[in-house]
């Protein structure tokens, strides 16, 4: 189905990801579709709120994962909580070594942003940045952000 997706719209693959929970990756059943499938048509498999079930690092060797996403209950113990700390260090440097993209979940910040920069996480996403937004309002607020980007 998602091929047929892609090819109604003439997209390549790389410009789908498919986002799953931490806890939908652990099902046995979706490892042939994920291994197999996915992987075949290029598509990005990205793994969400990353740590907040029963982690297993042996499934990111197995699925054609390419991007992590830490969840916000780690993110607001940035100032609070050395084991969150801890765990948002030893997750980047994972992501890192693996060469997978990391993003970080609920920042609402300055102090989170400075502490997940310090720590290599480059992509964010949250309240400091935008609220959430109707489908209507987002195509404006992205065609001015990529006109004010070249200006």
């Amino acid at each position: 189905m998602l091929r047929s997706i892609l090819d109604k719209y003439g997209l390549t693959p790389d410009c789908l990801e498919f986002e799953i929970t931490e806890s939908t990756a652990l099902l046995e059943d979706h490892y042939p579709l994920l291994q197999q499938q996915m992987r075949d048509e290029g598509i990005l498999v990205s793994v969400d709120d990353f740590g907040t079930k029963y982690s297993s690092l042996n499934y990111l060797k197995h699925f054609p994962v390419g991007k992590i996403k830490i969840d916000r209950t780690f993110i607001i113990g940035i100032g609070q909580s050395s084991i969150d700390e801890t765990i948002i260090k030893s997750i980047t440097y994972v992501a890192s070594q693996l060469g997978y993209d990391l993003i970080a979940e609920g920042v609402d910040s300055e102090e989170q942003v400075d502490f997940l920069m310090a720590h290599g996480c480059k992509y964010m996403q949250g309240f400091l940045f935008y609220r959430p937004l109707p489908a209507k309002e987002i195509r404006p607020l992205l065609q001015k952000n990529c006109r004010e980007s070249f200006l």
